[in-house]
């Protein structure tokens, strides 16, 4: 009986298995917020695909953050919410960030061309000691890499461009124990204060753990296939494929895909750039991959 017990349940984890998602394949996600259609097409916000249905929602009235359709900004023919006037925040609930990867995409607007650099994109709270805030000059120091805090910008040196571009944060602190436990929950916020970013924002992915330099390629990729940004790097599939190979300097420029991975929650059959290079550069909302914000 336990022998077909066993059997009984491994065939449940399998199937569950295939209908797992990861972004680029890379599974275990304590966070992927993703902006969706919210009950009708003319409303969005951002939805959870880890599995732990994660709400984004205000500081203040704990109320889910939905902004109609005049707000958004379309990257490769998916939307990004916009940050300006909202203030919002997302509970994590088996994460404590002492050991995290963060990757998102984000482009800002005019108005934040028009104000001073130092801003804050996010700030997280994770167990006693372990905040953290995610700046646009701490992102762009690229002295500041080292065994804790590193970060990462895709193809991009500068905030002024008005151009959508991936930023990975890695951290790695020594855990410590407690014989009383150690209390697992964080949280992720947005605006907190008068020196937040403002621009957009399609999609935001939290890892509980350091990831690989292969796992981090191909988050990267499946961000970079979907909003048809040009990586530094070169392109991995979820399967561990190279398709872009960016040791060919010549041809990478301007990069973009088509591409199905059904385990990425990928679906890419027709595809544009999001960024154009100087002096052709398109400023937002120009670039939009819909008219006017309209489908």
């Amino acid at each position: 009986m336990s022998k077909r017990t066993t059997l009984l349940i491994s065939c449940i984890l399998s199937v569950l298995y295939a209908f797992a998602q990861g972004p680029g394949g890379v599974f275990g996600a304590e966070l992927w917020h993703m902006a969706t259609a919210h009950e009708t097409d003319t409303t969005y916000a951002w939805s959870d695909y880890s599995g732990d249905y994660s709400s984004f929602r205000s500081i203040s009235g704990n109320q889910l953050i939905v902004q109609p359709q005049s707000w958004m900004q379309s990257f490769n023919f998916h939307p990004a919410l916009h940050f300006d006037s909202i203030s919002g925040i997302t509970l994590l609930g088996h994460a404590n960030l002492a050991r995290t990867t963060v990757i998102g995409v984000f482009a800002p607007d005019e108005l934040f061309s028009q104000q001073s650099l130092h801003k804050e994109i996010f700030h997280s709270v994770g167990r006693a000691g372990e905040d953290m805030r995610m700046t646009t000059d701490s992102v762009l120091d690229e002295s500041s890499q080292n065994l804790h805090h590193t970060y990462h910008t895709a193809n991009y040196s500068s905030f002024n461009e008005l151009a959508l571009r991936t930023i990975t944060y890695e951290r790695s602190n020594t855990p410590y124990h407690s014989v009383w436990g150690v209390p697992s929950t964080s949280s992720f916020l947005f605006n907190e204060n008068d020196r937040t970013f403002t621009g957009y924002s399609p999609e935001f992915i939290v890892y509980g753990r350091m990831l690989s330099q292969l796992e981090r390629r191909k988050v990267e990729t499946y961000l970079a296939m979907k909003y048809g940004i040009s990586l530094w790097g070169s392109y991995i599939t979820p399967d561990d494929i190279l398709i872009w190979d960016n040791t060919n300097q010549t041809y990478h420029h301007r990069v973009t895909a088509v591409a199905k991975y059904t385990d990425s929650s990928l679906s890419q059959l027709l595809s544009t750039t999001s960024y154009e290079e100087d002096p052709r550069f398109a400023f937002l909302p120009a670039n939009d991959s819909f008219y006017k914000h309209s489908s």
